[in-house]
């Protein structure tokens, strides 16, 4: 690929002629087709990641994709611009998820992956859990954070451990020495009654 630079050129006799240059671009025009490449899949990446991603700041939302959006139920990407992050984070969660971003962003030990919970624009109160890293943004630091919605999950595991203390309330009070065995013969749950004889 080349690129050609025309530019008139009138002599001393009053002649016109075109003086041109031309420069060899297929190295520019090559790197800007790979950068262009690079910038497409970054995109299709971010865009239809499954999780939700967002760039926090000086306390500040700096960058979020389509499912952080989603995720809290705002209208557009634009409502969470420069948003303080805390604000979307319940209340009982906020100080341990402030410390934990102010342990990282000044470079000092913080979990990397745990849970809490978001208050959506909606009002409703989802269970998330975060991946976070220290990154550097626009040459500062700031936090890369990667959110799973965990709600569903937590919500079964909330009715199982219900379900399993309902189970060892009901054995508890049985009159009836009662020994809950599993596949492997061993002894996994009994009541007073068994204790009593025992």
């Amino acid at each position: 690929t080349v690129q050609v630079k025309k530019t008139p050129y009138l002599d001393k006799s009053g002649n016109v002629f075109l003086v041109g240059v031309t420069r060899d671009i297929s190295d520019r025009k090559k790197a800007e087709e790979a950068l262009r490449e690079s910038e497409r899949k970054y995109s299709l990446l971010i865009n239809n990641a499954s999780e939700a991603i967002i760039v926090a700041q000086d306390g500040l939302i700096k960058f979020v994709n389509p499912m952080t959006v989603s995720l809290l139920a705002v209208h557009s990407e634009q409502e969470l611009f420069n948003a303080p992050f805390p604000e979307f984070i319940y209340p009982a969660d906020r100080g341990m998820v402030v410390e934990n971003y102010r342990r990282r962003i000044t470079n000092q030990s913080a979990p990397p992956r745990y849970a809490f919970r978001v208050i959506t624009a909606e009002g409703t109160i989802k269970w998330v859990e975060i991946n976070a890293t220290l990154i550097d943004w626009h040459g500062r630091p700031a936090t890369l954070n990667f959110l799973t919605d965990i709600t569903e999950r937590r919500r079964v595991e909330e009715s199982l451990a219900e379900s399993e203390q309902r189970l060892v309330d009901i054995i508890d009070f049985l009159p009836d020495a009662t020994l809950v065995i599993d596949k492997d013969g061993k002894g996994i749950a009994w009541n007073r009654a068994i204790e009593s004889m025992t």
